[in-house]
């Protein structure tokens, strides 16, 4: 998910320490950290963008992506003390993911 960056914000955003433990908390609480990342670039419309890859929970795709959007926009809007404007998200069901411990996981061979 990618969210358009503004004007006054950190340099890099995605590499803001308050965003990590925002977006942290707003996904497990205090209860344990997250496999998360979060990376920047420019969007196809020209502009700045903040992005993350994280994983909800949810009983359909259009909750996920409602769940992710208001995860990463609360976060954001904490970490930084401004809401920023969606740029794109992308909801993958776990069932189309190939995990180390699925017999389709690409692993080497040594």
């Amino acid at each position: 998910m990618d969210l358009f960056t503004e004007p006054g914000l950190p340099e890099n955003p995605h590499m803001t320490p308050a965003l990590r433990t925002a977006l942290e908390c707003k996904l497990v609480g205090d209860l344990e950290q997250h496999d998360l990342a979060f990376d920047a670039g420019t969007g196809i419309a020209g502009r700045t963008i903040v992005g993350s890859l994280f994983w909800v929970r949810a009983a359909t795709v259009g909750g996920a992506a409602d769940a992710s959007v208001a995860a990463f926009t609360d976060a954001a809007a904490e970490a930084f003390g401004r809401v920023l404007s969606l740029y794109e998200v992308t909801v993958i069901p776990r069932e189309a993911v190939a995990l180390p411990d699925d017999p389709y996981y690409p692993h080497t061979s040594t």
